[in-house]
């Protein structure tokens, strides 16, 4: 009798440590699924933020582009003004010759 009462015994604290290890498990289970679904969302927020860097830096290279085209036209045109300023002050000295 008392060995029975020995293996029940025995039997009741494996129940307990499964059931505890059962439950140990599954807060476990229902933390990696927070974690997953968090960790989920940051990979979302950086793809996303390397996608508006990379557009950013697109128009960055865009903007700079046409600063140098409009830069390089501007002095264009100024030496343009120059010369036809040098022109018009040659022709008014001819003419008062």
């Amino acid at each position: 009798m008392r060995l029975k009462m020995d293996a029940l015994s025995r039997i009741n604290e494996v129940k307990k440590r499964d059931a505890g290890e059962e439950q140990a498990i599954e807060e476990l289970q229902k933390e990696l699924t927070i974690k997953t679904s968090q960790l989920s969302r940051v990979l979302a927020q950086v793809n996303h933020l390397e996608n508006i860097n990379k557009s950013q830096g697109v128009y960055g290279e865009t903007w700079e582009h046409q600063y140098r085209m409009a830069l390089a036209e501007l002095e264009s045109l100024r030496d343009e003004n120059a010369s036809l300023k040098q022109k018009y002050a040659d022709n008014i000295v001819k003419l008062n010759f």
